[in-house]
């Protein structure tokens, strides 16, 4: 998560962000909030390690519960990555971000 947060630098203008811990019974990560500046909608992005698989996982969504968990629906549709393939998980995670803001920034690492 520390990777991608400096990734999303130059959108400093557009967004802010909060960084929370999450845990159900069987996962726990981070939690990315973002919110727009300019229209105050807010996206999610919850990252960790699956259990099963011992990949990443990537979550992302615009709803979140009150436990600030995932929608299952939003699990379903999760993307993994294998541990050595970061940047690859953090280049998703910044797709993710350009769809939210509605651009077509390209930040690549």
């Amino acid at each position: 998560m520390n990777a991608l947060i400096k990734e999303l630098q130059p959108y400093h203008n557009e967004i802010y962000g909060t960084l929370e811990p999450f845990c159900d019974d069987r996962e726990q990560g981070l939690m990315l909030s973002l919110y727009n500046q300019l229209t105050n909608d807010s996206m999610y992005l919850w990252c960790c390690e699956d259990k099963v698989k011992q990949d990443l996982m990537i979550v992302s969504s615009k709803d979140k519960t009150k436990q600030n968990m995932y929608m299952q629906s939003d699990k379903d549709m999760a993307q993994y990555f294998s541990k050595s393939s970061r940047d690859d998980a953090i280049n998703y995670s910044l797709d993710q971000v350009n769809k939210f803001l509605d651009k077509d920034l390209k930040i690549n690492i």
